[in-house]
């Protein structure tokens, strides 16, 4: 398949090399990253952040509400970016505010994915996707 196949609002990977899949535990976040990879191919980089943080690549994640981590992984999807990857991110972005800054760094297009079989964790709060552009609704068969 042709990288130009994806159309989001208008936009092809070709606009906008950042797509950024934010969601709750289990939404599906990796799997589809994968799935893009495949789809892109060559000169696409995955910043999956389950795996930035169990191999110790980043940071281990902190009570921060993930703020650091998104940032860092935002600046490093940006600086892969401009050295012409296109670039996947599947990482826990709860909170509007912070999705609106890694906007202003990225220029990513956001993939707000849910899962309604999963329960909301009172302890992991994740705002809704106010902002969204693309919402997937995973639903287990």
């Amino acid at each position: 398949m042709d990288r130009t196949i994806l159309e989001i609002k208008g936009k092809s990977m070709e606009d906008g090399k950042i797509i950024w899949l934010t969601g709750q535990t289990g939404s599906g976040k990796t799997t589809l990253a994968k799935k893009f990879y495949e789809l892109f191919g060559m000169g696409t980089i995955v910043l999956d952040e389950d795996v930035l943080v169990r191999e110790d690549i980043i940071w281990e994640p902190s009570m921060d509400g993930g703020w650091i981590r998104n940032l860092r992984t935002a600046h490093l999807a940006k600086l892969l970016a401009e050295q012409g990857y296109y670039i996947i991110v599947a990482s826990k972005a709860p909170f509007v505010k912070l999705r609106k800054i890694i906007k202003e760094i990225t220029h990513c297009t956001f993939f707000y994915l849910t899962h309604n079989d999963y329960p909301n964790d009172p302890n992991r709060p994740y705002e809704a996707a106010v902002e969204a552009e693309i919402i997937v609704n995973r639903k287990e068969d």
